[in-house]
C-alpha cells in the first residue's frame, strides 16, 4: 500500500511521544537499507512492550498523539498521494493504536481504527440536515449568465438587512466577489462536525454524521459508509478563540466522486460476477455510498471533494466564521480535506457607493456595465475548464460560479431547491435531438394543466428519454413549437426534460400541428379558465386535482405509495381526500388489485409512521400555494400548531421577516376555503403534531 520511506519517519512518532529511541544511522554506515528498515519496525516494537505505563491520562495523550500521526499519514497516502513511511512503519503504528484501545477501553470515536463498521444496517435512517443541502440552477450560455449575475445583484440591492450592513461599515466602494470551480459529476454529501475536546490552543470536533442530500432539508444517514471514505477526516480542529468557542457544530458540504480509471476497475469485476455493469462514474459513486453494507463502500476508490462550509453554536444557529469561501478553502486543506483542486477567484464587481442612497439608485445601465467589464474573466474561465475537461482523472459536467462572501451569500438565500448565491454552467452533455410525436395534457395540484409533449424516444445521459414539458401555452407560443417539429431537448436539474426550441430548419411545413389549446378539463370535461400564462380547471371534485394533492402529501409525508396505486385508490372511491388516507387499513390497501400483502403492510406501516410526522412537514406537505419549505420555516417558528396559524391575520404574517404580502394573501386565502378547514379538522384525528 504505502511506499518504502527512504527517510526514517520513526523520529516522528518519538517526537510525539517524547521519547528517545537511539537507532544507528550515522552517514557511511555499512547497513543496508533493508536492515535499517528493519531495524526501525523493530525499534517501534521495542517501544510498544516498553510501555507498560497505567497513567490513564498519559496513556488518553498518546491515544490522541497516535490517532493524529496514523490520519497524518492517511492524509499524506490517500490524499496527497505522496506517503511518507513504508506499510509496515503505518501497520506498527495502528497495531500500537488498537493494542492501547483494546487494553484499557479508551476508544475515540474520530479513531482511524472506527473507520470500518462490521454492522450491516437493515435501512438507511433520516437525518435532518442543520442547514440546507440544495442544488444549483443551471444555465447553458454567456446570456444566460450575464442575465443570472444581474438578478441576483438587483435582489442584493434591494436587501434591506444588506443596505444595512453597509451602513455599518461604512465602505466607499463595494466589492462583491466570484470564485469558479468544476462541477463535480458525483453524489452530493453533507458532513456535521460536532465538538469533542477543547485543549489549550485548539478546539476538536468529530464526525458525528453524513447525510445524503436526500429533499434539501432531511437525507439518508449514511454515516457508516462516509467513515469508510479515506479522504473524509474522522476530526478537525479550529484554533481557540472567542468566537470559535461558541461553534459546537460544523457542516461540511461536498461531492463524493469515482475516478474514470477506478470505474472501469470495478465493471471489470461485475463482469465477471455477472452483475450489471454501472453506466457512469456518478452512478457508480451514488451506488457505492447507499450500500447497506459498509465493507462494500470500503472497498471502491470513492474520494471526496469539500467545497462549503457553515458553523453553528449549540441552539444549531448560524455562526459566520469565515469571511469568504477562499479563507474556508484554506481551513479545509489545513483540516485535510481535498479541496476542488482547479477553483480561482474570478473577479470582483465594483460599485461606488459613497452616499448610502447610491446603493438603492444603482440603475440597471451601472449593473450592466460592470457586468460587460468583468463577463471575460468567467468565460476564460469556462474556456480554461473545457480545454481539460477530457485530460481530467474525474467527470466533469460544467463549472460552478458562487458569491465569494459568505454574509452576502446569506442575504440572498435560496429557493425552494436551489441556493441563490450559487449557478452551475452546464457544458450541454445534458441535451439531446428528438422528434415531438404528440402532446398530452396533465394536471396538477392547483389545476393548472401543463402541456407534455411525447417524443420519439432518445437518450439523454444514459436515460431513455420519451416526454418533455412544454410548460405553459405563452412558452409553446414564444418558442413556436409544434407537433411533428424536430427539437432540442435538455435535462435542467429537473426529473422531466423541457423542449429548448425547435429547429426550424428541419421542420416539415406539410407535416406540422399547431398544438392546441384544451377547451375543457381531461380529467373531469369541465371549462377551463385562462389564468395568466396558465389554462386552469376550478373544478374541486376533479379527480385529476384529488389525485394530484393526495400525491403531494404522501410524497411529502415519505408514504412510500406511487402515482399508480394513488390512481386506483381514487378511481376505487376508497381514498377521496387527504384524510382518507389514515382510515385505510391492510385489506382496503391489497383489494385495489395487484398488490402483494407484504406491500400493503409497508405502505399501512408508513402512513401509521406518518402520524407522528413534525408540524413543519404536515404543513408544507398541504400545498399552501407560493409557501415553500424556507416559508414553512418561518412560519413554524412563530405558530407551534395549525390552529395558530388559521387565527394569523394579515398583519401578522407579514410583520414575519422574509414573508411578503403574496404569500400572505396565499395562506389567508387557503383558510377561507371551508373544505380546507374540513380537511384540517379531519386530519387532527389523525396527526399528532397538527
Amino acid at each position: 500500500m504505502k511506499k518504502k520511506s527512504k527517510n526514517f519517519q520513526l523520529n516522528i512518532f518519538n517526537k510525539i511521544n517524547s521519547q528517545n529511541i537511539e537507532v544507528n544511522l550515522i552517514e557511511g554506515n555499512n547497513e543496508t537499507e533493508e536492515n535499517i528498515e528493519s531495524k526501525k519496525i523493530t525499534d517501534i516494537k521495542t517501544f510498544s512492550n516498553n510501555t507498560n505505563n497505567t497513567d490513564i491520562k498519559e496513556i488518553e495523550e498518546e491515544i490522541e498523539k497516535l490517532i493524529k500521526l496514523i490520519e497524518y499519514h492517511n492524509y499524506r497516502y490517500y490524499v496527497l498521494q505522496d506517503p511518507e513511511i513504508s506499510d509496515e512503519e503505518y501497520d506498527a503504528l495502528f497495531n500500537r493504536l488498537r493494542e492501547l484501545e483494546n487494553k484499557y477501553k479508551i476508544i475515540k470515536p474520530y479513531s482511524p481504527t472506527q473507520r470500518l463498521s462490521k454492522s450491516i444496517q437493515k435501512e438507511f435512517k433520516e437525518i435532518k440536515h442543520i442547514y440546507p443541502v440544495l442544488s444549483l440552477d443551471s444555465i447553458y450560455s454567456i446570456k444566460e449568465l450575464k442575465n443570472y449575475l444581474k438578478k441576483i445583484l438587483k435582489e442584493l440591492f434591494k436587501n434591506p438587512d444588506f443596505i444595512n450592513c453597509l451602513k455599518e461599515t461604512n465602505k466607499e466602494i463595494l466589492k462583491i466577489s466570484f470564485i469558479g470551480e468544476y462541477k463535480f459529476d458525483g453524489i452530493s454529501l453533507s458532513l456535521t462536525y460536532k465538538k469533542e475536546l477543547e485543549k489549550e490552543t485548539e478546539i476538536l470536533y468529530s464526525l458525528q454524521s453524513a447525510a445524503t442530500r436526500g429533499d434539501g432539508l432531511i437525507g439518508e444517514d449514511v454515516t457508516l459508509n462516509a467513515k469508510t471514505i479515506k479522504s473524509i477526516p474522522l476530526f478537525i480542529t479550529l484554533n481557540k478563540n472567542q468566537k470559535s468557542q461558541k461553534i459546537e457544530y460544523i457542516q461540511i458540504r461536498g461531492e463524493v466522486i469515482l475516478n474514470k480509471s477506478d470505474l472501469e476497475k470495478i465493471n471489470e469485476e461485475r463482469k465477471k460476477e455477472n452483475l450489471p455493469l454501472f453506466s457512469s462514474t456518478r452512478n457508480a459513486a451514488s451506488g457505492s455510498l447507499r450500500q447497506l453494507d459498509p465493507s462494500i463502500t470500503a472497498k471502491r476508490e470513492l474520494i471526496f471533494f469539500s467545497y462549503d462550509i457553515r458553523t453553528f453554536d449549540i441552539n444549531k444557529n448560524l455562526i459566520i466564521y469565515f469571511e469568504n469561501l477562499v479563507n474556508s478553502f484554506s481551513f479545509l486543506k489545513s483540516n485535510n480535506f481535498l479541496v476542488s483542486p482547479n477553483y480561482e477567484y474570478i473577479t470582483s464587481f465594483k460599485f461606488d457607493i459613497k452616499d448610502i442612497k447610491d446603493i438603492k439608485n444603482l440603475n440597471e445601465i451601472k449593473i450592466d456595465t460592470e457586468i460587460e467589464n468583468n463577463i471575460n474573466y468567467f468565460e476564460n474561465y469556462i474556456k480554461k475548464a473545457k480545454s481539460i475537461e477530457d485530460k481530467l482523472e474525474y467527470n466533469i459536467d460544467g463549472v460552478v460560479f458562487k458569491i465569494n462572501e459568505i454574509k452576502y451569500q446569506e442575504y440572498l438565500k435560496n429557493t425552494l431547491k436551489n441556493y441563490k448565491w450559487a449557478i452551475a454552467f452546464k457544458f450541454h452533455s445534458n441535451e439531446a435531438i428528438t422528434k415531438i410525436i404528440d402532446v398530452e395534457y396533465k394536471i396538477g395540484r392547483t389545476g393548472i394543466i401543463t402541456a407534455i409533449a411525447i417524443l420519439e424516444p432518445v437518450n439523454l445521459e444514459g436515460a431513455i428519454i420519451k416526454k418533455a414539458t412544454l410548460h405553459n401555452f405563452d412558452y409553446i407560443n414564444s418558442k413556436d413549437i409544434k407537433i411533428n417539429d424536430t427539437v432540442r431537448i435538455r435535462r435542467s436539474g429537473k426529473v422531466i426534460p423541457e423542449i429548448i426550441e425547435p429547429i426550424l430548419e428541419l421542420r416539415d411545413y406539410k407535416k406540422i400541428k399547431d398544438i392546441e389549446i384544451p377547451k375543457s378539463c381531461p380529467y373531469c370535461n369541465e371549462i377551463l379558465i385562462k389564468e395568466g400564462p396558465f389554462i386552469k380547471c376550478i373544478n374541486k371534485n376533479c379527480k385529476g386535482i384529488i389525485k394530484e394533492k393526495i400525491l403531494y402529501w404522501v410524497d411529502n409525508m415519505d408514504i412510500n405509495i406511487g402515482e399508480a396505486i394513488v390512481s386506483k385508490l381514487v378511481d376505487s372511491k376508497l381514498v377521496q381526500n387527504i384524510a382518507d388516507i389514515y382510515e385505510l387499513k391492510i385489506v382496503d390497501i391489497a383489494s385495489i388489485g395487484n398488490i402483494a400483502k407484504k406491500m400493503a403492510n409497508k405502505i399501512y406501516n408508513e402512513i401509521q409512521k406518518s402520524k407522528n410526522n413534525t408540524f413543519e412537514k404536515i404543513l408544507f406537505s398541504l400545498g399552501i400555494n407560493n409557501v415553500g419549505q424556507n416559508t414553512v420555516k418561518l412560519l413554524t417558528t412563530k405558530y407551534k400548531n395549525i390552529d395558530q396559524l388559521i387565527n394569523a391575520n394579515f398583519e401578522d404574517l407579514i410583520s414575519i421577516k422574509g414573508i411578503g404580502k403574496e404569500v400572505a394573501k396565499s395562506i389567508i386565502d387557503f383558510f377561507k376555503e371551508p373544505e380546507n378547514i374540513e380537511l384540517i379538522n379531519k386530519l387532527k384525528k389523525y396527526l399528532k403534531n397538527i
